[in-house]
């Protein structure tokens, strides 16, 4: 039975040998979403905000850092073209990840989902470290 006092050395997890993350490679990639989405909520400068946020993967890229992505839900107080421009960027992220875009929305279904998407390089904020954003999805690919 275990007291806790063992040498964590007998696990052999030669650590040495762990890669380092890299950044995904700039431009088009195969993309898989690695957990349920998000749903975050807030208010700023009086004006109430809701979105999704996915979390995924370079398919063809090992040891890479997770990309993060933000689907800005419309808001009841949004005027026309901003709801459908929020409308516009969903559909075209559900289409490209195989999605259906009708019927109840099941958050935990899109685990899994591969799609293709651009994606670019941006400067970390405060100190922190660039990362890859989508720069945009490829539906029809």
């Amino acid at each position: 039975m275990s007291n806790g006092t063992e040498d964590v050395s007998i696990l052999d997890l030669n650590l040495d040998e762990v890669p380092d993350l890299n950044l995904a490679p700039e431009g088009q990639n195969q993309l898989m979403i690695t957990g349920v989405p998000s749903i975050r909520s807030g208010e700023k400068d009086g004006r109430s905000w809701q979105n999704l946020t996915v979390v995924l993967a370079a398919v063809n890229s090992p040891n890479t850092y997770r990309i993060y992505h933000t689907l800005w839900l419309p808001q009841a107080d949004d005027d026309e073209d901003r709801t459908n421009s929020s409308k516009r960027r969903i559909k075209a992220f559900m289409i490209a990840f195989g999605i259906p875009i009708s019927g109840p929305l099941n958050l935990e279904s899109w685990v899994g989902k591969q799609g293709f998407a651009i994606l670019k390089s941006v400067p970390g904020r405060e100190g922190r470290e660039d990362k890859m954003e989508i720069a945009k999805v490829v539906v029809g690919s």
